[in-house]
């Protein structure tokens, strides 16, 4: 067991010094930082927004600036968490850790390593989660960075900050068992990195177009009692002409419903199937986005501030957004995180699997 044990950390800390050797590790540390530094570089003089002392032009001297607790939130978890961490990073690491199996079975890497007493599968799933140490390493400087900037220059520790660790690493190994998996089949770094990225494409359309069929649903069956309420009332009115158009009408969003509820059906299973990147990020988004902290003055102050967010979402279609939001919240953590990681326990069975039975 001590045998085992020195074996996989000697692995683990060849890793590291084989990935923080590399020039995207440390570009990947040096835009973190750089996040971290836009961020703090923000404050707050009077009525202005300031960068680094500079004042920003407020092209509206009325409007209500909030206060620097709810200003740097605000900034974290758009800029820092929902741009860089979900996306930038993301796809640093991707194109960082592509070629940690490849290099891996290059000629005479691969022999040095088989020539010890270890089992292959034990030294393909080490490499793996070496490959994982990787983004929790870069995941976790810039929640610590995070954590302090908004506590010493806002005024808000936010302990919540940290969740992004555990969720990154987990979006992560959902696209990094792809990634090994083509790593061992088609030994081509270019190859695993951009079907990887094409990967990641996939799910975030099958989310997508699922998230517009669910709302092409509601507004559809909301279409239908609508009209199946005005068709009663038109009979006893005589009112023949427009209880015909109107069951026309009802006609067209029925057809229309069972098309929708057909494709949906193939969204819904491919959900299910495949690993959910976007629905485990905003676990980690809403977190985070849904405890701001309180902003100074009344709340009628901010009043305006309400008007214009209801500008984009009035009335029925701001009912429609809520029930879409509703029905994804109703999927709990555990079962999001829980289906993408048997998913990655395939795939990385089947990667361990193609690595155990191939020659080098």
């Amino acid at each position: 067991m001590k045998k085992t044990l020195t074996q996989t950390l000697a692995l683990l800390a060849d890793a590291y010094r084989e990935f923080s050797s590399k020039r995207l590790f440390w570009i990947s540390l040096i835009l973190s930082a750089a996040v971290i530094l836009v961020i703090g570089g923000v404050g707050i003089s009077g009525n202005h927004v300031t960068f680094f002392g500079f004042n920003i032009p407020n092209p509206d001297p009325d409007a209500i600036v909030p206060d620097l607790p709810t200003l740097y939130h605000g900034m974290f978890v758009r800029l820092g968490v929902e741009c860089w961490l979900s996306w930038g990073a993301m796809i640093l690491a991707v194109a960082s850790t592509g070629s940690m199996i490849l290099d891996f079975l290059a000629g005479g890497s691969v022999d040095l390593y088989l020539c010890r007493p270890m089992g292959r599968v034990r030294l393909y799933l080490t490499k793996y989660a070496a490959g994982l140490l990787f983004v929790a390493l870069q995941a976790a400087v810039f929640a610590v960075a995070g954590y302090f900037t908004l506590g010493l220059r806002g005024g808000l520790w936010a302990g919540d900050i940290f969740i992004c660790i555990p969720i990154l690493v987990c979006i992560f190994c959902y696209l990094f068992c792809i990634s090994a998996l083509l790593g061992v089949v088609t030994r081509s770094a270019p190859a695993s990195v951009m079907l990887t990225i094409l990967f990641w494409v996939m799910l975030v359309v099958v989310y997508q177009v699922n998230q517009t069929l669910t709302e092409r649903r509601l507004d559809e069956q909301r279409t239908i009692a609508m009209l199946g309420r005005e068709v009663g009332p038109m009979e006893t009115h005589g009112m023949a002409m427009r209880r015909a158009d109107a069951a026309a009408r009802l006609a067209q969003s029925r057809k229309n419903l069972a098309d929708i509820e057909s494709w949906r059906r193939w969204t819904v299973l491919a959900q299910r199937i495949l690993p959910k990147a976007i629905p485990t990020n905003n676990i980690m988004v809403n977190r985070l986005a849904h405890s701001p902290p309180p902003m100074k003055g009344d709340p009628e102050d901010f009043s305006g501030a309400r008007e214009l967010g209801e500008v984009s979402l009035l009335g029925q279609d701001r009912d429609i957004n809520r029930r879409v939001e509703a029905l994804e919240r109703r999927q709990s953590p555990l079962c999001i995180v829980g289906s993408s990681l048997a998913f990655e326990a395939v795939i990385l069975a089947l990667g361990a699997w193609c690595f155990k039975r191939r020659d080098y």
